[in-house]
């Protein structure tokens, strides 16, 4: 259960723990615990109980990055709190492995005239258009190929006719060829401007309906900052009716940085390479950098409602489980505006993400990916949409936090 006590406590107090003795906590611990520590008061199993400084926060941190995992001070199992115990702990949670996920790209072994950035360098990133582009392309090459065979049967044809001798039966063979080309060609030429006479919509070559999901990168839990930028739109009122507005604010002014609750860098827990360095050193200017669960929490302080200062692994800690999702119900049950929605970090899954619900549907967050370009992370999508992409897995509703 606990990862780190400090030297001194820790053998006091796992004697605690496994026999029920009583000690008493040297200095050191009560010096930690004054400087802002991770206090447990743990209930012994034969009656009585145990206050204790686990570890500061300094150290807990510390720790983490040495083992390269995710440490924070958070609270105690409900088990735990049922048993009368009290306070927070130092938690460890695995190593988060993030795979960059890398665009998918068609690439054509033989070039197609028409088609040529499907063939050139690593060829042609998927998208919306990505159809639309490739149906296109063989129309103007198919429509080069009728007119190459139309000339021929047309030269054919009259080669027959040069040839026949004055035969009125090959005479006519050949004006059958020469006459089926020319109709044949115009037919292909001519289908374009009979169908955009026709409706001009017939034509025109959309992008499919594709729903792009962002690549997550996950969060670390810790609590927010005061320091936010002036310009921001956080009126710190307005409960409910006011997430959406603040949401939607956001969405040219948040970058991801992992681990970012809106303070100053650096960001400590976030190994990628930005534009203009190591994304943990800077976040750009004109924005405000924050993670999945500093968004969220984010938006529900700047509309004075509550919430748990901490990751996704707190957001979800003993939440319900979702089983049956709807457009605008889970569980059977209406959403409410300031529901959070997501997963977290457990067995099997590497990092964890949260989403709030705007309303009318809709759900919004902060993700990574392109997220990290400046101003470029809060996406805001139908629950729906999302729910077909990803694996929601928890809801915490409003009141139960």
């Amino acid at each position: 259960m606990i990862r780190r006590l400090f030297p001194g406590v820790q053998i006091a107090f796992f004697i605690v723990i496994l026999t029920g003795w009583s000690v008493t906590l040297i200095p050191t611990a009560v010096q930690a615990q004054a400087a802002g520590c991770c206090t447990i008061s743990l209930t012994k199993p034969h009656g009585g109980s145990l206050n204790a400084c686990e570890t500061n926060r300094e150290e807990c941190m510390a720790t983490s990055q040495l083992f390269m995992e995710v440490g924070f001070c958070g609270p105690i199992t409900e088990a735990e709190r049922a048993a009368g115990s009290s306070g927070e702990k130092c938690f460890f949670l695995p190593p988060i492995r993030k795979t960059d996920v890398q665009p998918l790209k068609i690439k054509l072994n033989v070039p197609i005239p028409g088609l040529e950035e499907f063939s050139q360098g690593e060829g042609i990133t998927v998208g919306k258009d990505t159809v639309a582009k490739y149906i296109g392309g063989l129309y103007k090459f198919f429509i080069g190929i009728a007119g190459i065979v139309a000339v021929f049967m047309i030269v054919f044809g009259g080669v027959i006719w040069l040839f026949s001798g004055g035969s009125s039966e090959r005479i006519g063979k050949a004006k059958e060829y020469i006459l089926g080309a020319v109709f044949g060609l115009l037919l292909a030429v001519g289908s374009y401007t009979i169908l955009y006479t026709i409706n001009p919509s017939l034509v025109t070559l959309r992008g499919l309906p594709l729903f792009d999901v962002p690549i997550i990168e996950g969060d670390v839990a810790g609590p927010l900052s005061s320091e936010l930028p002036p310009d921001l739109y956080c009126p710190q009122s307005g409960g409910a009716e006011a997430i959406r507005a603040i949401a939607e604010s956001l969405k040219s002014k948040v970058t991801y940085r992992m681990g970012a609750k809106g303070g100053p860098p650096p960001y400590i827990y976030d190994t990628k390479d930005c534009s203009d360095g190591p994304c943990k050193s800077y976040c750009p200017a004109g924005t405000v950098c924050f993670d999945c669960s500093g968004f969220v929490n984010h938006v529900l302080r700047c509309a004075s409602l509550s919430y748990i200062d901490g990751g996704t692994y707190q957001i979800f800690s003993d939440a319900e489980v979702i089983n049956r999702i709807e457009s605008d119900s889970i569980n059977g049950r209406a959403l409410q505006v300031g529901d959070l929605i997501g997963w977290r970090v457990e067995p099997g899954v590497d990092v964890g993400h949260v989403l709030i619900y705007i309303g009318d549907g809709q759900v919004a967050d902060a993700h990574g990916g392109s997220g990290r370009s400046p101003g470029k992370a809060v996406g805001i999508y139908t629950l729906s949409d999302y729910n077909k992409k990803s694996s929601l897995k928890y809801i915490r509703r409003v009141g139960t936090y």
